[in-house]
């Protein structure tokens, strides 16, 4: 059983508090309620490591416009050399 899990148990019991159980794991009270709310939503697997990736990029770039901008790039780079 890895610590989440174990956390969640020992939390689920009621023989301690969330307050004590988080010191006792190093993990803010804040951690500690978004396991137990993740496990209440979802199980077990909820609990599992989630991608730290954002779902999207709002500053980036559209794929035609990079590939638009290399193309000039790579114009301009063979200009200078004729």
């Amino acid at each position: 059983m890895d610590q989440k899990q174990q956390f969640v148990h020992l939390a689920n019991s009621g023989k301690s508090h969330v307050s004590e159980l988080c010191h006792d794991f190093g993990i803010s009270r804040k951690t500690g309620h978004k396991y137990l709310k993740r496990y209440a939503e979802h199980g077990a697997c909820g609990l599992s490591e989630r991608s730290r990736r954002p779902h999207s990029l709002p500053g980036g770039i559209a794929a035609a416009v990079e590939k638009l901008v290399l193309k000039l790039i790579l114009i301009i780079n063979l200009s200078l050399f004729i």
